[in-house]
């Protein structure tokens, strides 16, 4: 697990795609968050027992325990924090279904730097520190489970 000192934001980052979970962990580290990373639900479940955090970045199809069953536990106890799904999955199935299990966001994989900076300000209700362009961006990305493109 990665872990950042003196930070005022905390993210857990929650995919076994060890290249995509430390390429998401590196982004927000670099946008001035604390970070802590796992690989699956059952993990994520530990460190939240253990860490407050502010939000989630949570990838769906996991061993051990995947995010579908690691959301419906999560929402039992942390309602309050936000969370974003991320899937390579078909987004018109999958963000719909993401909302109905208590998602604020969803997050289509493979995604660049500007829609995870654009997705955190939009879901997370905080400008990354520094990056006041993300904000047209952000504005433009449409809500999930719309019909825009």
């Amino acid at each position: 697990m990665r872990e950042t000192q003196n930070r005022s934001t905390c993210i857990l980052v929650v995919d076994d795609d060890e290249d995509i979970r430390l390429t998401l962990t590196d982004q927000l580290l670099a946008m001035g968050y604390e970070v802590y990373q796992t690989t699956n639900g059952c993990e994520a479940l530990d460190i939240l027992s253990r860490r407050t955090i502010d939000g989630m970045f949570l990838d769906v199809r996991m061993p051990v325990m995947d995010g579908w069953t690691m959301l419906e536990q999560f929402h039992q106890r942390h309602a309050h924090i936000p969370v974003v799904v991320m899937s390579a999955d078909n987004p018109g199935k999958t963000a719909p279904k993401a909302r109905e299990y208590g998602a604020q966001g969803y997050l289509p994989k493979p995604y660049n730097f500007s829609h995870v900076q654009a997705t955190y300000y939009r879901i997370f209700g905080e400008l990354p520190t520094d990056h006041t362009e993300n904000m047209v961006l952000a504005l433009e990305l449409p809500k999930c489970g719309t019909d825009e493109s």
